[in-house]
């Protein structure tokens, strides 16, 4: 979907801080803080593992009960001779037959995930916004 196929305004999501916490006894904690539309918020939800509790924690922020996450894709690329790195995460998500599909860029690749989520929960939220009218 493209930012022109529909006239209402993307909201302002930005990703501030991500803590996650995984052990192999009990799953994984992901602590999210983000701003929404200049609002700071702050949860934490659990997961079976480190992308489920990112993904729990921003559902819990920014609601999208018509969308159904689809799949996260990594690609890792390999900037230099060392261990540096650059995670490209691409989340995909169905609404109503529409597949929405986020990127997101970082040496993190759970802060690249939360950013390919966030980035296409802005286009959900956009999609929703234009076909209401």
């Amino acid at each position: 979907m493209s930012a022109s196929s529909t006239t209402a305004s993307k909201p302002k999501l930005k990703l501030l801080d991500l803590v996650v916490l995984t052990r192999k006894s009990f799953g994984a904690h992901a602590t999210i803080t983000l701003e929404i539309n200049g609002v700071h918020l702050t949860k934490q939800e659990s997961g079976v593992g480190a992308v489920d509790a990112v993904y729990k924690t921003i559902k819990e922020m920014v609601p999208h009960d018509n969308a159904e996450f689809l799949v996260s894709h990594v690609e890792n690329e390999k900037q230099s001779k060392g261990s540096d790195g650059v995670a490209h995460v691409r989340a995909d998500f169905m609404v109503g037959g529409t597949e929405i599909v986020g990127e997101g860029s970082d040496v993190d690749t759970l802060v690249a995930t939360a950013l390919a989520m966030l980035d296409a929960l802005s286009q959900i939220a956009c999609f929703d916004q234009g076909t209401s009218h």
